[in-house]
């Protein structure tokens, strides 16, 4: 082939490299304006056919890296996080991809791997991009606390002390720095100093109007429960479910919906929690996640049902164990005291609140304690009511809750059993 034959091809192929580089962009453009919309999943198809289509060698591996993390944790997510890793990567992006890699272990096993994987990334990311960094700490304080008793010691406290020392630069602080402060707060110096720190956090999540604070919302959902604030569960639980349905969030929306229905529950709209249950099944068949079986199983205790309870819990128990998540062993046991106590059965409810009360497992040890206190009084145990009690009341007079403070302090100065029966009748399992 002679030489006018070799120029005339390379300036074929040089404007067949321009035509695609030229429509990748406009791909990531149109991804852009899908995100702003919440669009998600319209977000990573657009940014996936762009790298897909990029000659250059660092713009597709860059591309492919945004499509996989604004797929989450879904099989798109893994297939693009090994076409990002082909490379070229910078630092910065390298530590993203690293960040991914541990996000998708989280979301798809939620097992007690996720959150030393979560800090390894911080860690590399906090030279870096520093308010990513906190970001990603958070994280693994949301994976700290699903490992729970299961996880390694001092799980919770290293990761909230780390994000807190994390630099940032944001002014005035983000609610990730406040949620973070708070947490950390509380898992150094206990529940009663961490609450002023927590509850300004949830008051800046609940008038925040960035979608992007979506992230943190599930886990905001139980910070509002260990503090008994109802209404707040419930605004954020709503919200995230929205955001989530919106943004088409496969990964993350099962979390939010599952945190509605189990709230659904509590207030007695079990039709509707029903049918968010329903729709948390469906996404995780499509998605190939682990079903969350809080909601299920909290609907079954509620609804007094023992044999499909006890079902449910030797289950969940087992899957739990398995993965190494702690808190869905101590979900279960709140459930199952649930139910004892509101079939009469006081032994066994004190036995499993008790278990769910050993550890300090965020919502679910709050929870447990009036479940707790009610099943030591009918069950003639006056010392370990009263110790749960004060417990109780210590909690919920920083929580500023008068109603679960009342209730405590008539446990811890009756004269009578009589006027406890009274108190604790008056309760939703009475």
């Amino acid at each position: 082939m002679g030489q006018p034959s070799l120029l005339i091809l390379a300036g074929v192929a040089a404007l067949h490299q321009t035509r695609h580089e030229t429509a990748a962009a406009e791909l990531e453009r149109s991804a852009a304006r899908a995100r702003a919309r919440g669009g998600s999943a319209a977000a990573a198809a657009f940014l996936r056919r762009a790298a897909e289509i990029s000659a250059e060698p660092a713009a597709r591996a860059g591309r492919a890296l945004e499509a996989a993390h604004e797929a989450g944790a879904t099989d798109a997510a893994r297939e693009l996080s090994a076409m990002a890793a082909a490379g070229p990567l910078d630092a910065l992006r390298r530590a993203r991809l690293q960040l991914l890699r541990a996000q998708i272990a989280f979301r798809t096993t939620r097992g007690s791997d996720a959150p030393a994987m979560l800090m390894d990334a911080a860690a590399t990311l906090v030279p870096l991009d520093a308010a990513l960094a906190r970001e990603t700490y958070l994280q693994a304080i949301e994976a700290s606390f699903h490992a729970g008793r299961l996880g390694r010691d001092r799980g919770l406290l290293e990761a909230a002390e780390a994000g807190l020392a994390a630099p940032t630069a944001a002014t005035p602080p983000r609610p990730v720095d406040v949620l973070i402060e708070g947490l950390a707060t509380t898992f150094r110096h206990g529940y009663e100093a961490g609450v002023p720190v927590l509850q300004r956090a949830l008051t800046m999540l609940h008038a925040d109007t960035d979608d992007d604070n979506r992230r943190w919302l599930w886990l905001a959902c139980h910070v509002a429960a260990t503090l008994w604030d109802d209404e707040a569960i419930h605004a954020l639980a709503e919200r995230d479910v929205r955001l989530g349905r919106a943004a088409g969030a496969l990964a993350t929306l099962p979390a939010a919906v599952n945190a509605l229905s189990s709230t659904l529950v509590l207030t007695g709209e079990f039709a509707r929690a029903a049918e968010l249950i329903a729709e948390e099944q469906a996404i995780a068949e499509i998605t190939g996640a682990p079903r969350l079986p809080n909601a299920r199983l909290t609907l079954a205790s509620w609804s007094g049902r023992r044999s499909e309870t006890r079902e449910l819990y030797a289950t969940v128990i087992a899957d739990a164990t398995a993965r190494g998540e702690g808190a869905t062993v101590g979900m279960a046991e709140v459930a199952l005291a649930y139910l004892y106590n509101g079939v009469g059965d006081y032994d066994a409810a004190l036995a499993a609140a008790t278990a769910a009360c050993e550890y300090d497992e965020l919502a679910y040890s709050s929870v447990a304690l009036p479940e707790l206190v009610e099943a030591a009084v009918r069950s003639g145990e006056p010392d370990r009511a009263a110790a749960a009690a004060e417990r109780l009341s210590g909690r919920a007079h920083a929580s500023h809750d008068p109603v679960v403070a009342t209730d405590a302090e008539v446990v811890l100065g009756g004269d009578t059993a009589g006027e406890v029966q009274r108190v604790l009748a008056g309760q939703h399992h009475g």
